[in-house]
């Protein structure tokens, strides 16, 4: 018995910035041309043979069905893109699958879009392609997502860190803004804080990375071990490049007992551990 050839997977090419705002307009035509224009066709049509059904009947019987069958297809996509957490971790390759899958229904309602897209932000992210990540968040971002603070937040977050990643101090000074101008749960603040740690490295404010230290450690200590640890690192560099010898010390010994030492290396080597949770569940 012949076992069947696995359906093979989709990649999602490289999203420019004007990519999503002309998906989002093509959903919104396709949409109007669905609801008002298959009534309305319906309509001449029966004018034109001379039928004799109700055409106010028929063109709310005939948008009803078309709102059912455009309801089912965006709850398909919502289900297909929602929870994706175990596959971001074991299956990344037939995320994406899904994800380009998803991109290629027609229409999809605003929301699902843009949820999709936030989860391509968030596997670019995770597959450290930095430029990807900002072109993606920078794309949804432009867009107002109606009650989806979180999901705003979070792209925030992996915006920031990305552009910490290629070094863009001013492109991270402004997202640090913008989140400052936010009510974050505790976890975003955690995150922000650590970004924020990295952000005064980058740019030599060593000693503003060190100030009000022991509320930094205490929020610190809120983080998983290995956030934690790598904070704990952030801080013992910044100490160390601004002379504070006996604290910088201390917080090495800290990040010691928190990190295994290839976390450690790795953390200072590229001070690029991730502070932003990999996938954020709405």
């Amino acid at each position: 018995m012949n076992t069947p050839t696995p359906a093979p997977l989709r990649c999602v090419g490289p999203v420019t910035a004007d990519h999503l705002k002309r998906q989002l307009q093509i959903d919104q035509v396709l949409r109007l041309l669905i609801l008002l224009g298959l009534p309305l066709l319906f309509t001449v049509l029966l004018a034109y043979f001379e039928m004799t059904p109700d055409p106010l009947g028929l063109c709310i019987m005939t948008l009803a069905g078309m709102w059912i069958v455009l309801n089912l297809l965006n709850a398909r996509a919502w289900q297909q893109v929602n929870n994706m957490a175990e596959l971001f971790a074991m299956e990344p390759k037939q995320a994406e699958s899904r994800i380009a899958a998803v991109l290629r229904y027609r229409p999809l309602a605003r929301q699902v879009r843009l949820l999709t897209y936030h989860r391509l932000a968030t596997l670019r992210h995770q597959q450290q392609d930095y430029d990807q990540t900002i072109a993606i968040c920078h794309s949804v971002l432009m867009h107002p997502l109606r009650q989806s603070e979180p999901m705003t937040q979070h792209l925030l977050l992996m915006l920031t860190e990305a552009q910490l990643a290629n070094g863009d101090a001013p492109g991270a000074y402004l997202s640090l803004t913008e989140l400052s101008s936010r009510s974050l749960s505790l976890v975003h603040s955690l995150q922000k804080l650590a970004l924020r740690t990295r952000y005064y490295l980058l740019v030599g404010y060593d000693e503003d990375a060190t100030s009000d230290l022991r509320d930094k450690i205490h929020m610190a200590e809120l983080m998983p071990a290995l956030q934690c640890g790598a904070m704990h690192v952030l801080l013992h560099v910044a100490a160390s490049r601004s002379d504070q010898t006996p604290l910088a010390h201390w917080l090495d010994e800290r990040a010691r007992l928190l990190l295994n030492d290839e976390q450690y290396e790795g953390v200072m080597q590229s001070l690029s551990t991730p502070t932003v949770t990999p996938v954020e569940l709405m």
